[in-house]
């Protein structure tokens, strides 16, 4: 289905489960802002909890089959997208909401707005938005790509085609404080974030911070980033079970 964002991009939204249930959980996908992204993570999340829960995908603008530039694609903008799904879901679909925010997925929902959300689980987040930008930077300049910060940086996508980075992307990312943006959404909702322990994207440095904040829940768990272990996912999934 189609939803227009604030820029009157249509947004290619997925929608499953029963919709009898009266809860839902939203997925917020990390760098790239696709569906199917991270080792079929979120398929195997949406594929345990659509008997209980909808389970609600989207590709943010931009990207794959929503409108929009993706040099225009940046943590504000997906939050506005995120915003007007959040928005779509608490109208016509139910009142008790869940986000799960994956990577750089997570920081994108520290910047929504989540008043009309029951909790929001923060899971492989970054270390900080500077961490983040300088680690991807890192990455794409090792495969090779021209960094651009103040233009836009084309990178190839393991899939085939080319996907842009613009200006605020890394502005975004350089300028965000983690911390102060999920201190004010505390105000709104249950906070939890889930840390793999092997992170081989985030590392395992500068994490402190997080656990730091009243009132949020860190958990710390084994595995990699995207979970791609067998048992380490059957973990996630175990563990995410007792929040959802």
């Amino acid at each position: 289905m189609k939803i227009k964002n604030i820029y009157n991009e249509k947004l290619d939204v997925t929608i499953s489960g029963d919709p009898t249930n009266n809860r839902a959980i939203i997925y917020s996908y990390g760098f790239g802002g696709r569906r199917g992204g991270g080792y079929s993570l979120s398929q195997n999340i949406e594929s345990t909890f659509i008997k209980t829960h909808q389970f609600i995908r989207f590709d943010f603008s931009g990207y794959d089959q929503s409108e929009g530039l993706a040099q225009d694609g940046c943590l504000s903008k997906h939050a506005q997208d995120l915003n007007t799904v959040i928005k779509y879901v608490h109208k016509n679909l139910t009142l008790n909401i869940s986000i799960i925010g994956h990577s750089l997925g997570s920081f994108i929902l520290s910047k929504a707005n989540l008043s009309n959300v029951t909790q929001a689980i923060l899971l492989s987040p970054p270390s900080s938005g500077p961490d983040a930008a300088k680690t991807l930077k890192q990455k794409l300049v090792k495969r090779g790509v021209k960094f651009n910060p103040q233009g836009i940086t084309y990178y190839q996508l393991s899939s085939g085609g080319t996907q842009e980075l613009g200006k605020q992307f890394w502005q975004d990312l350089n300028n965000l404080d983690i911390d102060q943006e999920l201190i004010k959404q505390l105000t709104a909702t249950k906070i939890t974030i889930i840390k793999p322990l092997q992170d081989e994207v985030a590392g395992n440095k500068n994490f402190t911070h997080y656990q730091q904040i009243k009132g949020l829940s860190y958990i710390s768990l084994n595995g990699s980033h995207d979970f791609k272990d067998y048992q380490h996912r059957e973990t996630l999934i175990n563990q995410l079970s007792k929040l959802l």
